[in-house]
């Protein structure tokens, strides 16, 4: 079947002309237009050649735009149809109507172009089916990545409507959040994890929020997410979980010990096990369903994490993502450094929140200079810490002291965008894993008015 892409020539050549006429039109056309939205290559290569001149404040006019195509592209540079464009400067009302034309033939073509190279893929094999769907996950979003319209708003136009996503306009959501105060009702937005102080702190894990979750060599990083993830899928959470370390029965061994409370070692060996802690287990693991979904590929690149996140996201329901860890989530490309990879995949991975309007709860190691001296962990100790420190919202850094503190783990929580910084103490029962919050560092008293305030999880959920 021939398909015959659709193009606009006219189109084209008047928003190239009324350029050299509107500086207006300039800004508009490099707002919402790239090079690739033009169908031919003259007109790409003076959409570049202009491009130039715009992004070093000099005037778009026939003779400097010729010129600089003579230098940038000497192929493409006619004067003929340079001087044909200025027909189109004077006597054509308006110019994004134009830039509209173009865009919308623009991503006709890219849709059919990118259409036939699904069709393609899957009718030659090429591709398995787990290829197959990241691939199309990852094009299909940057095919329509420009067509959520302009990003550019005012105040008052962000705030007119559907703020955060309730439906309401600003004046009203707050108005909202009033009431619910008033009648006693929990106004935290983030998904709660089930620890009060952790919970209220952070205001919960957020939507769009990066947050990591740092700590050196076997203090229980691991350990502390799956508890987390199990107080989140037993609040009615979907959970996606991108284990790069640990493998997906270990992973299973490690949950059902956390989730029932039995010693890992004896369920791993049988020994030992009763009926009860049997049944408990069995229980845990019939519960648990479809809710929290696993990936344990190794080496993933981040352009991978990004597609299997979006499809967990969209046709999985996922709420929450964790990565364990970020040093094990590979750079797309080449890099000078490590530090250098991790940079581009921290960015990545706030990018991956942000756009799947998720929280993201990563792992990450603490360098070596942290074990050195007897303190707590602090922001720099993260590995190529600069860059993540940069970007997250929230991190959280954990520390056990057995000789000191046995049977305690501090969490001590050293950057919050949405508030104060706090050091909370939590038991940590090493044979089952459970962790449980108590109190701030260093309080023996156990919380009296939300842990065993019921109500508190209740009136949120």
């Amino acid at each position: 079947m021939n398909i015959t892409l659709p193009v606009h020539h006219d189109a084209e050549r008047i928003v190239l002309g009324r350029m050299m006429n509107s500086i207006n039109c300039v800004n508009a056309v490099y707002e919402n237009l790239e090079e690739s939205d033009f169908s031919i290559a003259e007109h790409r290569a003076l959409f570049k050649a202009g491009y130039c001149l715009f992004s070093k404040d000099r005037k778009i006019d026939a003779i400097s735009l010729l010129a600089e195509t003579q230098k940038l592209f000497p192929e493409y540079a006619d004067i003929s149809l340079i001087n044909g464009l200025q027909t189109y400067t004077f006597g054509i009302s308006g110019y994004m109507q134009y830039i509209e034309i173009v865009r919308d033939h623009s991503i006709a073509r890219k849709t059919i172009l990118f259409c036939k190279e699904m069709m393609d893929n899957a009718s030659g094999a090429k591709l398995n089916t787990e290829e197959l769907k990241n691939k199309f996950l990852a094009d299909s979003e940057e095919l329509f990545k420009t067509l959520g319209g302009r990003n550019s708003r005012t105040l008052t136009e962000i705030g007119a409507k559907n703020f955060k996503e309730s439906g309401k306009s600003f004046l009203e959501y707050v108005e909202w959040k009033q009431q619910q105060a008033r009648d006693g009702k929990n106004t935290i937005e983030g998904h709660l994890t089930g620890y009060p102080l952790l919970d209220n702190i952070l205001e919960g894990f957020n939507k769009k929020h990066y947050i990591i979750i740092g700590a050196r060599p076997g203090v229980g990083k691991t350990t502390f997410v799956l508890n987390l993830i199990n107080r989140l899928f037993k609040r009615g959470k979907k959970v996606g979980f991108f284990s790069l370390e640990m493998d997906a029965d270990t992973l299973l061994e490690k949950y059902a010990c956390v989730a029932a409370g039995v010693d890992h070692k004896t369920l791993s060996r049988g020994e030992g096990l009763t009926p009860d802690m049997y049944q408990a287990v069995v229980k845990e693991y019939k519960n648990v369903g479809d809710k929290i979904i696993v990936d344990d590929q190794a080496n993933l690149p981040l352009s991978q994490v990004a597609a299997r996140a979006k499809r967990w996201v969209l046709a999985d329901g996922v709420d929450v993502i964790f990565i364990d860890y970020i040093s094990e989530v590979k750079g797309d490309g080449r890099f000078t450094n490590k530090q250098e990879e991790i940079q581009h995949v921290s960015k990545g991975l706030r990018a991956i929140a942000k756009n799947l309007n998720i929280p993201v709860i990563c792992i990450a190691q603490l360098n070596r200079q942290s074990e050195i001296s007897d303190r707590l962990p602090v922001k720099s100790d993260l590995r190529e810490s600069g860059q993540i420190e940069a970007d997250a919202h929230s991190i959280l850094l954990l520390h056990r002291d057995e000789d000191k503190r046995p049977g305690m783990m501090s969490v001590i929580i050293v950057k919050n965008r949405l508030g104060q910084t706090a050091n909370i103490d939590f038991t940590f029962d090493g044979p089952t894993g459970r962790i449980e919050e108590r109190g701030f560092y260093g309080k023996d008293l156990r919380l009296e008015s939300l842990d065993n305030d019921p109500e508190f999880f209740k009136r949120r959920d």
